[in-house]
């Protein structure tokens, strides 16, 4: 976070998988430590903190029927948990650079993007953008004028689309990669002119 400490998330085994959070110092201690299922395969799956060390977290369950989003604050209490809607598949957490959050997913095979208050985990807005084929997606980020850019992947072809900060498409285009499988963690990255894919 901005103070130096180490956020980690994922998944703990005490008896049935939860979704585990973990905030510690810069020598490694524990300073606190949340840990949240219902007794299924649970898990958290992306993080994000703003600028006063909140941190906004995905939390799947194990049935992969409903993701949540939690806000912790810096001490680690639960500030909101919200319920997103059932079967978005959830892939990535992200604070755009004027600081509104977003998560972006994959919907009944298609593209989602979701705008949510950071006071009260309310939604502000959702988009589906729909591909032919489908896509599933796998990340996205922000450029500095705040469009948003989304990746996927079907098989052998990979997709991006670009969309405003209201969440409108401005172009989409994909790639063709035949023989060659593309990846399920495929990643994106931009500078002030060029886009990045990578396999991490």
């Amino acid at each position: 976070d901005l103070a130096g400490n180490i956020i980690l998330v994922g998944q703990v085994h005490n008896g049935s998988y939860q979704g585990g959070i973990y905030k510690l110092n810069s020598s490694g201690s524990i300073l606190w430590k949340n840990e949240t299922g219902a007794g299924g395969v649970d898990t958290f799956i992306s993080f994000d903190i703003d600028d006063s060390n909140n941190i906004y977290v995905i939390f799947e369950d194990g049935l992969q029927i409903y993701d949540s989003l939690y806000k912790y604050n810096s001490s680690g209490s639960i500030v909101f948990n919200v319920t997103m809607v059932s079967n978005f598949n959830s892939n990535e957490i992200r604070f755009s650079p004027t600081d509104e959050l977003y998560i972006a997913g994959t919907l009944n095979n298609n593209y989602s993007l979701y705008k949510y208050n950071t006071t009260n985990g309310s939604l502000i807005w959702s988009n589906n953008y729909s591909l032919v084929p489908s896509f599933t997606l796998t990340d996205f980020e922000f450029d500095t004028d705040g469009n948003i850019y989304l990746t996927g992947i079907n098989n052998s072809l990979i997709s991006i689309i670009k969309l405003n900060s209201s969440g409108s498409m401005i172009w989409n285009t994909s790639y063709d990669y035949t023989g060659t499988e593309a990846e399920a963690n495929l990643a994106l990255s931009l500078d002030e002119s060029s886009i990045y894919l990578t396999n991490n």
